[in-house]
């Protein structure tokens, strides 16, 4: 499909002007890429092109893994950690067996969830009560607060107003 040039925003007109195109028309190209176009396939669906006769998926072992689970929590996480732990706690204490699925996106376990942060150590006591006697890394309690803005060349800062931790 052809677009007159005049048809076109200012700020396209303004592009093409710039890239020195003068036809009065220019080609649309507002469909999407499909598997017969003469472009190189960027990603098409295997029903559409079997990976079987697709060169980029040689070698390539596409047996899909699977798991059997009774509870699969998605996202590692405060929470989807917390979850899972808890989970297995009361299935523990009722005396059940039960398979938890922790599904993450990083590599290890967690690896998203802290990275220096501080964190009230509220809810992970109520979890494991005896964290300190298991070795947890929790090496350095706060002990001071101190909040500011940062500048390029100073701190500003900020009052603590009570809160629930104060």
């Amino acid at each position: 499909m052809l677009v007159p040039l005049a048809k076109l925003s200012c700020l396209a007109y303004q592009c093409f002007h710039a890239l020195k195109i003068k036809k009065n028309y220019l080609p649309l190209c507002a469909t999407r890429w499909s598997s017969t176009s003469t472009v190189p396939r960027i990603t098409t669906h295997y029903t559409i092109y079997p990976r079987d006769k697709d060169k980029r998926w040689e070698g390539v072992n596409m047996e899909r893994f699977a798991e059997e689970a009774d509870v699969v929590i998605v996202g590692a996480g405060p929470a989807g950690l917390s979850a899972a732990v808890r989970l297995k706690q009361l299935a523990v204490a009722h005396e059940k067996d039960i398979r938890v699925c922790l599904v993450e996106k990083a590599a290890q376990i967690g690896a998203h969830t802290l990275s220096g942060a501080c964190l009230d150590p509220g809810a992970f006591k109520e979890l494991f009560p005896d964290w300190k006697e298991k070795g947890a890394p929790l090496n350095t309690p706060v002990t001071e607060d101190r909040f500011g803005i940062l500048t390029e060349k100073y701190r500003i800062p900020v009052p603590i107003l009570p809160g629930p931790f104060s």
